[in-house]
């Protein structure tokens, strides 16, 4: 869980730049850029998948312990 932590904690900070008002390219903002909306919708996604396959994972092992 800790690099999925550290994974969102980078997504936090990509996000921050991507909608900073004084970053430009090619004439347009950053988030205005297609590809790169795409590459935090991505990016986004696989951090969801890494988190919920650890819990599913986590739920696994313990639930021997439940019954």
């Amino acid at each position: 869980m800790r690099s999925i932590g550290a994974a969102q904690a980078s997504l936090n900070l990509m996000l921050q730049r991507v909608t900073d008002p004084s970053r430009k390219t090619f004439g347009k903002y950053l988030h205005q850029h297609g590809t790169v909306i795409h590459d935090i919708a991505l990016s986004r996604a696989e951090i969801e998948s890494a988190r919920l396959l650890v819990l599913s994972a986590a739920l696994q092992v313990s639930r021997p312990f439940l019954n």
